[in-house]
């Protein structure tokens, strides 16, 4: 069994357990060594941000996805299986990202992810380009596939890092602000894409040549090069502090924990979850000979399957599923649903320009749903004691009224207010999420946790987006090239979604009431 460091060579008395209100690495009083810890948890964190910037490229497939079914001929039904794809790839890959960065730190995931990224993108471009000697969808599709995987590794990758690193009180703000540059990404990189249109529409593909397009082909090989660029800066910097220096963030249960004694399990079960932290510090060059006795508190751990044999973690996932599955119905649809709003016969370019303006909406508010809750639940949890669980609950209602807001009151005039509602509402739920999933079921495995919580939003986004492209497609005219027309073609699904979402919210308050009214503290 590993032993818990006195740390005498190096500090004047030994580690001692900490309350949230205490500075985040407590234990070490020596000012030069706390303050190398903080300035590599600095530049940690700093690379961490420039990983997730460039790692929610993935929401950028409706920028050019039309130029690929122009030029190479791709069926709507084929560009859904590429757009697929690459959400599976982001979304399934959670547990085995999760656990790659538990298990071999997180250079080397972002070091593959900027691998992934830019074979990815510079396969797309080059297929675009007619490069390769078949253009098949099915190429496009596996290396989209490529993209959402280096996208999840770097995701996972930095906010296991961020929530290992800082004291489980600034989770809130870490995940937060680390998040909403994720969610940010694709505003960001649309932004830049002006940069690219510069090439005129050919003949061949409209009627109108003076308008501009995107040159597909660069703006692709600009996100190879920027993403995995961006991926292999960031593998500098980025540094698990719990492996490198031995500092480890552990639930305290209401027994005290001193030096010598055998360290508690740092996943906790329903009745071990205590009222504070500790901060550890293990010795992780120990010159005890490397044969011995396997810790229990690694036995129990090991096991991935544990955090599903809670009742709880059930709740929590089922909830999570139908409300990010919602949010991503909305967000993988808004182009259809502001198609059907406009009129017969309507501009395209202005189609097209209402279709972008929702997405700059969503991105937006997506960035600022997560910093606003990340803030807001460090705050109100240090000077109220509000619980986590509540954010997640307001972000469950608030995602209620937009669903019921656009089943009741679909229009381009107030559809804004309601894109913007969605984003935050969206953007709070992987705000909240991780912080809970961390703080209820330990730091040590958060990574293969959390990525298993990511499954939600590919199960959740598979359900209502087959949902809502049932109902669009029983409402469209019966003749060829027919487009339906008008808020009764999709206002059924959201009256599905507003009763998914106030199931949601029933579920949530039931965790709530088991969570406060039995055994273990939310915050």
């Amino acid at each position: 069994m590993p032993r818990t460091q006195v740390l005498a060579p190096i500090i004047s008395e030994p580690v001692r357990s900490v309350a949230d209100g205490d500075d985040a690495i407590a234990g070490l009083d020596t000012p030069t060594l706390n303050g190398a810890i903080k300035y590599r948890r600095n530049v940690s964190f700093a690379a961490s941000l420039f990983a997730m910037v460039c790692g929610g490229t993935l929401y950028l497939f409706s920028a050019y996805a039309t130029a690929f079914a122009e030029k190479l001929g791709y069926t709507q039904t084929q560009m859904n299986l590429i757009a697929s794809a690459g959400g599976l790839g982001l979304y399934l890959s959670g547990p085995a990202m999760g656990s790659f960065v538990d298990r071999y730190g997180p250079k080397k995931v972002v070091f593959a992810s900027a691998v992934l990224l830019f074979t990815g993108y510079s396969c797309m471009a080059l297929t675009f380009n007619g490069a390769f000697a078949h253009s098949s969808f099915l190429l496009v599709a596996v290396s989209y596939a490529l993209v959402g995987l280096g996208s999840a590794g770097s995701y996972n990758a930095a906010i296991t890092t961020n929530v290992r690193n800082f004291h489980p009180r600034d989770h809130g703000f870490v995940v937060g602000i680390s998040v909403s540059l994720f969610g940010l990404s694709a505003f960001i990189f649309s932004q830049l894409s002006a940069f690219f249109y510069r090439r005129p529409l050919s003949a061949e593909s409209s009627s109108a040549p003076h308008h501009e397009a995107i040159d597909t082909y660069a703006f692709l090989m600009f996100l190879a090069c920027a993403t995995g660029g961006a991926n292999l800066v960031a593998t500098l910097g980025l540094t698990d502090l719990s492996k490198d220096t031995g500092i480890v963030y552990q639930r305290r249960s209401s027994e005290s924990v001193h030096v010598g004694e055998e360290r508690r399990g740092l996943l906790p079960t329903e009745d071990e979850e205590g009222s504070g932290i500790d901060v550890r510090v293990e010795d992780t060059h120990s010159s005890q000979p490397s044969a011995r006795a396997p810790n229990p508190e690694d036995r129990h751990i090991s096991v991935n399957t544990s955090l599903f044999q809670s009742t709880d973690a059930w709740i929590l996932f089922v909830a999570f599923l139908l409300l990010t599955g919602t949010g991503l119905m909305f967000i993988n649809n808004i182009g259809a649903i502001v198609v059907s709003l406009f009129p017969l016969a309507s501009d395209t370019v202005l189609i097209s320009k209402a279709q972008a303006r929702q997405v700059s909406i969503i991105s937006i508010f997506n960035c600022a749903g997560r910093i606003v809750t990340g803030l807001g639940s460090d705050t109100a949890q240090r000077r109220w004691g509000t619980h986590r669980l509540s954010f997640m609950i307001m972000g469950a209602g608030l995602l209620a009224v937009t669903q019921a807001g656009l089943a009741i009151s679909p229009s381009m005039d107030v559809l804004h207010i309601w894109t913007a509602l969605v984003g935050f509402s969206y953007g709070s739920l992987f705000s909240s999420g991780p912080v809970i999933v961390g703080t209820w079921f330990g730091i040590k495995k958060f990574g293969t946790h959390w990525g298993w919580f990511q499954w939600g939003p590919a199960a959740g986004g598979q359900l209502w987006n087959t949902v809502f492209g049932a109902i669009m497609d029983a409402n469209r005219p019966t003749k060829p090239d027919g487009e339906c027309k008008g808020s009764h073609c999709f206002q059924l699904a959201f009256v599905l979604t507003a009763v998914g979402s106030l199931s949601s919210m029933g579920l949530l308050y039931i965790l709530y009431w088991r969570r406060t009214a039995s055994y273990a503290p939310l915050h």
